[in-house]
């Protein structure tokens, strides 16, 4: 009996001296706060301007609004009704208690904003309407282009895309969200408006009117990927799909005249800077790490007494810098993976995520319990998404423009046969792929050429 009980005692004090050690640990760790570092700091100057909504980017959320309102009035009036709302409540906790915080802001809204308005309806395209695949039907792209869309949302859709930037609410907690999906479908249509021109016109004049359409859309769209990520990506499907519509016209022609070609080889020049608008929107995801890194900080109002002793612990160990710090890390290993080609394989730096202890089995996240912001850390690895996807995707869209320049000159020069492959072979670099430089392979009995992808995705 004496030997069970001097084992419960040891037992009890190893429990009680770990906890005194990571008690004291935490403690140390509180008062000894790490300090931004240089390139957190830097960074926090260089996206200073992503912080905030602009003009525009209250216009893009106000995309919907009803007809007699001002988009860009509405969509500063939904952020502030989010805004007044967010933390008015106590932190939902269940699937019934999220769905009255989401019915209480669309109350809001319609009170605040809509004012008994009819807002406008997404416009959503026909199934496999809204992004173009390779092997598309050119017939049914063309037949899509007589399906009339109504002046105003071509207006407020024009108007977003030429007004310049629209910054960042970058406070993911509010659930601001763009209406892309009208986007989507407005360049679907002009994408089979091009389609239907380019078939129907009778010479060159005529194709060259509808160059100078479909290149006012991918200027405008390339502008518009610098922002987030999501715009990015948004930007990538919408000018895919217009490069492949491009590709198709080309390669339908037996012959084009030089001045058709250049002005389709014109046409793909705004995807080259389509590089930086990665890195741009990597910027403004750090923006909203730092967003979320203070939300944490300030996090309260879960009920519960396990929630309100998470809240306790978190306030002794939470370090908003040392989060800052990883954040910085991950964005300029993610910049470097999005610029240089020999990156895009490579997965983001982890040099500020917490370990754990494999050897302890199901008990190694107690190694947490010993690191400085373990929380925050955590918080960052989770948070972050696979830049090198993203990298690799604006690689992919470089490689389809290079290619589809390759198809518009071959068919310039009306090569065929030993030609075409010779031509293929010594490419000039803005026709070869963009990741490694390398000409594209050709076969010359199927008459295809073979683009080797950095993200199965794209």
């Amino acid at each position: 009996m004496k030997y069970v009980l001097k084992l419960l005692l040891w037992a009890v004090g190893i429990i009680a001296a770990l906890l005194l050690t990571i008690v004291a640990l935490q403690i140390f760790y509180r008062l000894t706060p790490v300090a931004l570092s240089d390139e957190a700091k830097a960074l926090l100057e260089e996206t200073k301007h992503m912080a905030h909504l602009t003009e525009n980017g209250y216009r893009f959320l106000g995309l919907h609004a009803p007809i007699e309102s001002d988009p860009v009035v509405y969509g500063e009036c939904v952020v502030t009704a989010k805004k007044s709302i967010a933390y008015a409540r106590r932190v939902p906790l269940n699937q019934e208690e999220v769905q009255d915080a989401v019915d209480a802001e669309n109350a809001l809204i319609s009170k605040e904003c809509d004012r008994g308005g009819k807002p406008l309806a997404n416009l959503h395209p026909p199934p496999n309407e809204d992004q173009v695949q390779p092997s598309f039907d050119w017939a049914r792209l063309v037949s899509y282009a007589d399906k009339p869309i109504a002046p105003i949302y071509r207006e407020r859709w024009d108007a977003v895309l030429i007004a310049g930037q629209r910054g960042n609410e970058p406070n993911p907690l509010l659930g601001v969200f763009p209406q892309y999906s009208s986007g989507v479908r407005i360049e679907a249509a002009r994408r089979a408006e091009f389609a239907r021109d380019w078939a129907r016109a009778k010479g060159e004049s005529e194709k060259l009117d509808a160059i100078e359409s479909i290149a006012r859309s991918i200027e405008r769209n390339a502008d518009f990927a610098n922002g987030t990520l999501l715009d990015a990506m948004i930007a990538n499907a919408v000018l895919s799909s217009h490069l492949l519509v491009l590709q198709r016209a080309a390669s339908a022609e037996p012959m084009l005249s030089r001045r058709v070609a250049d002005a389709m080889l014109a046409v793909t020049k705004p995807i080259d800077r389509f590089q930086l608008a990665i890195e741009y929107a990597i910027g403004a995801e750090f923006r909203a790490h730092v967003a979320l890194a203070n939300q944490l900080k300030n996090f309260s109002g879960v009920e519960g007494m396990s929630n309100r002793l998470f809240d306790r612990l978190d306030a002794i160990s939470f370090d908003v810098n040392d989060t800052l710090n990883a954040s910085a890390a991950y964005y300029l290993s993610a910049k470097r993976s999005a610029l240089d080609p020999e990156q895009v394989a490579l997965a983001a730096a982890h040099a500020y995520e917490p370990s754990t202890c494999p050897a302890l089995g199901a008990l190694n996240w107690i190694c947490l319990l010993f690191q400085r912001n373990a929380l925050g850390r955590m918080t960052v690895t989770m948070a972050m998404p696979s830049y090198r996807d993203y990298g690799g995707r604006a690689y992919d869209i470089r490689t389809l423009a290079a290619a589809t320049r390759l198809t518009i000159e071959a068919r310039a020069r009306g090569l065929q046969g030993e030609q075409l492959t010779a031509f293929i072979a010594n490419a000039p670099a803005d026709m070869r792929d963009a990741a490694t430089g390398e000409p594209f392979a050709y076969n010359a009995q199927t008459k295809l050429l073979t683009i080797k992808l950095q993200t199965k995705s794209s």
